[in-house]
C-alpha cells in the first residue's frame, strides 16, 4: 500500500481522534437507546460508539477504471482507507467500499463518520468526486440505477466541508424507508464529463471511513426442526440429558437457542460459536448488536444438556425455540417432561408384627400392630393390608384390614395372618410382606357385639365382620358407629358382651369412656356398667354436645389392658332459635332479629352465626354475628324505602374444631314489609 506523507493528512490524523469522537457522540445522541423493535439489529464497523475497534469484514474494497483496490479491513489506525492513484484515470474510474446484503436483509438506517479530501490540479482535477450510494444489490456500482445519498466535489462541495487541499471530516445519519440491500462509499472521476482526472504526487481524491453504525432489518423468522436426544425419550427422565437441535434462517442467521421450563427461561445458548455471532457489547439493554452485517450461521446443529435435578419431581412443560440475530423467534417445540430423579424407596428391614399374644399364641380378640420396617431414601407414606392365608397357601386381603393395627377375629382361627406394607415416596410404590404369624387357635377371647338404637336420630355405618343388618346385630370390635341426634333428645345404647364362642358373659364390668368432640379433647372415664345374665348392657349418654363413647372390657379386674372395645360417636346438632321484634315492618322501619345457640361447652372466644335470607330459592348470608358467652346474638337492619315484600330469614351456626356440634340451622322466620 503506498505511503501517504502529505503534511495536511499527517496533521489531520493526529487531531482526528478528538474530531471523530465528538462527531460519533453527536451522531449517536440519537442512538444511545438501541433498536428495540423485533426484526432489527445493529452493526458496527471500524469503530463502535465507545471508540473500541470493530473490524468486521462485510465492506468489500472495490474499484473500476484503474481505481485502487485497498485492503478489506479497518487496520489503518482503525479506519478503512482508499484513494485515486497518481496515474491518469478515465471518467469511469472509482475506488471505494461496498456493502452487499443477502436476500431477506435490508439496511434501515446508516450512521457513519467519513473523511474526504479532494485536491485541485491542472489535469482536470475538478472531475474528482465523493459519493455515498444506495439501492438494490443487483445494481451495485451502476451509478445510473443507484440513488445518491450524498455527493461532494470541488465545484459543488457539501455544506460545511473544507477543500482546496484541506480535508473534510463529518458524520452522516440517514434512514432508508423500505430498506436498501446495497451501500457504497466511493471517490471517482465522475465529477465532470470532459475528460480524465489526473493523479499528481499523492492522488486527487482520498476517502477514509472512520466509523459505521448500521440498523439492519431481517424480515424472516428462523425455522426449528424437530429436536431429538435422550431428554425427549418417552417416559420419565432423570439426571443430565442431552437434546440436539437443528435450525435454519434466511437472514441474519441463527443466534440463540432458548429453553423454557414452565414458562420461565431455563437456558439461553449460542449455537454458532464464531466471533462474528457474538454480541458487540456496546449497550447493556440489548444483545442484538454485532460487528458483522451477516453475523451468524444460516444453519446450525447444536446439542445442549439439561440437568433435570434442577427441576422438582413431577410434570414440567418444556418449550424450545431459536432466535435469529435480529430477534425473530421460531415457532416453539413443546413437550411435557416427567422428572423422576428420586428412586423408589428400598427396604432394608421388612415389616414385623408385634402384640401381647405373639409369644404365647394369638387368639380371637388379640390386638396386633404392624411396624413399617426400615427403608432407604426420602420418608415414604405407608399403607397397610392385612391378609389371611387359605389351606392351599393363597394369601387373601382381610376386609377392612387397612390400618396399622388389627384385632384377631373368629374367622382367623386355624389360619395365619400377615401384613403387607406399601411404601410410596412419590417415586413409585413398593410392597413388602411381613413374616406370617403362627396359626391362630380358638380361645376364651372377648368380643363386643352390640345393638345400637337411637331415639330421634339414626345409626350410620357399614356392617362389621359377621354382622346382620336386618337385626342390628353388628360386630363392631374394630369399627366406629355414628348416631345423629338433636340437642337434648334421649338416646339409649344397648349391647351384649359375648365370648369367642358366642356365649354371654354375665355380671361383667364394662368401662365407659367419653371424649367431647373438640380438637385435642382428652378421654375421660365417666361410668362403669354391669352386664346382665345374658351379657346385655344399657347406657344412656348425655346429648348436650357431640361426643365419642368407648365401651371397654378387661378379663381381669383393675386391669386397663382391655381385651375388647367398641366405640360409638354421638353427633349432636345444636339447638337454634330465631325471632323478630316485629314480624311486620314499615318501609323505612328497622328489622331486628335475635336468637340463641344451645349446646354445651361453647368456646371461650365465642362462635359465629350467619344470618341468611332466602333469595331466588338460594340462602345467602347477609351478616355474621359472634355469640355471647350465653350463646345469644342480635342482628339489626334499617330499611331505606323498600317496596312491599316479604323476607325469609334463618340463622346458621358455623362449625369449627372447638365447637362440639354438627352443622345447625334455625327454623326459617318470615318478616313482612308493608
Amino acid at each position: 500500500m503506498p505511503k501517504l506523507s502529505h503534511p495536511s493528512f499527517t496533521r489531520q490524523r493526529v487531531s482526528l481522534r478528538a474530531a471523530i469522537a465528538a462527531a460519533i457522540v453527536a451522531a449517536t445522541a440519537l442512538t444511545l437507546v438501541p433498536v428495540a423493535s423485533a426484526g432489527q439489529y445493529r452493526v458496527f464497523n471500524c469503530r463502535k460508539p465507545n471508540w473500541e475497534v470493530a473490524n468486521g469484514s462485510d465492506w468489500v474494497s472495490e474499484a473500476a477504471g484503474g481505481g485502487l483496490v485497498m485492503p478489506d479491513n479497518c487496520l489503518r489506525d482503525g479506519q478503512r482507507y482508499t484513494y485515486l492513484g497518481n496515474a491518469q484515470r478515465s471518467t469511469t474510474a472509482f475506488s471505494g467500499f461496498g456493502l452487499h446484503l443477502r436476500s431477506g436483509l435490508s439496511v434501515q438506517r446508516l450512521r457513519a463518520d467519513r473523511w474526504v479530501k479532494l485536491l485541485p490540479g491542472a489535469d482536470n482535477g475538478a472531475s474528482v468526486q465523493y459519493d455515498l450510494l444506495r439501492g438494490s444489490d443487483d445494481d451495485a456500482w451502476n451509478w445510473s440505477a443507484l440513488k445518491t445519498v450524498e455527493t461532494c466535489r470541488l465545484t459543488a462541495p457539501c455544506s460545511g466541508w473544507a477543500y482546496d487541499g484541506a480535508a473534510g471530516s463529518s458524520s452522516v445519519d440517514v434512514e432508508f424507508p423500505g430498506g436498501t440491500t446495497f451501500l457504497g462509499f466511493a471517490v471517482s472521476c465522475r465529477g465532470e464529463a470532459w475528460g480524465a482526472c489526473g493523479g499528481g504526487d499523492n492522488g486527487r481524491a482520498h476517502l477514509r471511513i472512520n466509523a459505521i453504525d448500521l440498523t439492519i432489518e431481517d424480515s424472516d423468522s428462523p425455522v426449528l426442526a424437530q429436536p431429538g436426544g435422550a431428554l425427549l425419550n418417552p417416559g420419565p427422565v432423570r439426571g443430565i440429558l442431552p437434546m440436539t437441535v437443528q435450525a435454519s434462517d434466511h437472514g441474519a442467521g441463527v443466534y440463540q437457542l432458548i429453553v423454557e421450563v414452565d414458562g420461565e427461561e431455563f437456558s439461553r445458548t449460542r449455537p454458532d460459536p464464531s466471533a462474528s455471532c457474538a454480541d458487540a457489547g456496546v449497550f447493556a439493554n440489548t444483545d442484538l448488536e454485532f460487528e458483522h452485517a451477516e453475523p451468524c450461521a444460516l444453519s446450525v446443529t447444536a446439542t445442549t444438556s439439561i440437568d433435570t435435578k434442577q427441576l422438582s419431581e413431577g410434570r414440567h412443560e418444556l418449550s424450545v425455540r431459536v432466535r435469529d440475530a435480529a430477534g425473530n423467534l421460531s415457532d416453539p417445540f413443546s413437550k411435557t417432561l416427567e422428572i423422576d430423579n428420586v428412586p423408589p424407596p428400598s427396604v432394608l428391614e421388612k415389616p414385623t408384627i408385634s402384640g401381647p399374644g405373639i409369644a404365647s399364641g394369638l387368639r380371637p380378640g388379640d390386638k396386633i400392630v404392624a411396624t413399617n420396617g426400615t427403608w432407604t431414601g426420602p420418608m415414604p407414606v405407608f399403607k397397610h393390608r392385612w391378609q389371611r392365608n387359605s389351606p392351599s397357601g393363597v394369601w387373601a386381603d382381610i376386609p377392612n384390614g387397612v390400618t396399622a393395627s388389627y384385632i384377631v377375629g373368629v374367622d382367623d382361627v386355624n389360619h395365619q395372618v400377615r401384613v403387607v406394607v406399601t411404601a410410596n415416596a412419590g417415586e413409585g410404590a413398593v410392597e413388602v410382606a411381613s413374616d406370617p404369624t403362627a396359626t391362630i387357635k380358638s380361645g376364651a377371647a372377648i368380643i363386643v357385639q352390640s345393638d345400637s338404637k337411637a331415639v330421634g336420630g339414626n345409626v350410620a355405618g357399614g356392617n362389621g365382620a359377621g354382622g346382620n343388618p336386618a337385626t342390628g346385630q353388628l360386630v363392631v370390635d374394630r369399627e366406629q358407629r355414628t348416631v345423629d341426634i338433636r340437642h337434648g333428645a334421649k338416646i339409649v345404647i344397648t349391647g351384649r358382651l359375648v365370648d369367642a364362642d358366642g356365649n354371654p358373659i354375665a355380671d361383667a364390668a364394662v368401662d365407659v369412656f367419653e371424649q367431647i368432640a373438640v380438637v385435642a379433647a382428652p378421654w375421660n372415664k365417666v361410668d362403669t356398667i354391669k352386664t346382665d345374665s345374658q351379657g346385655g348392657y344399657v347406657y344412656r349418654p348425655k346429648t348436650t354436645a357431640s361426643r365419642r363413647l368407648r365401651f371397654a372390657y378387661s378379663e381381669k379386674r383393675e386391669v386397663s389392658d382391655y381385651r375388647a372395645t367398641r366405640e360409638v360417636f354421638v353427633s349432636v346438632t345444636a339447638g337454634m332459635t330465631i325471632k323478630a321484634r316485629s314480624r311486620v315492618v314499615p318501609r323505612l322501619g328497622l328489622i331486628k332479629l335475635s336468637g340463641k345457640v344451645i349446646v354445651d361447652q361453647l368456646p371461650a372466644r365465642g362462635a359465629w352465626v350467619e344470618v341468611q335470607v332466602l333469595d331466588a330459592k338460594v340462602w345467602r348470608t347477609v351478616a355474621t354475628r359472634r355469640l355471647s358467652a350465653e350463646g345469644r346474638w342480635v342482628f339489626k337492619h334499617r330499611l331505606r324505602g323498600a317496596s312491599a315484600t316479604r323476607f325469609t330469614f334463618r340463622s346458621r351456626l358455623r362449625v369449627a374444631g372447638d365447637l362440639p356440634t354438627a352443622e345447625a340451622k334455625s327454623t326459617p322466620l318470615k318478616v313482612r314489609v308493608r
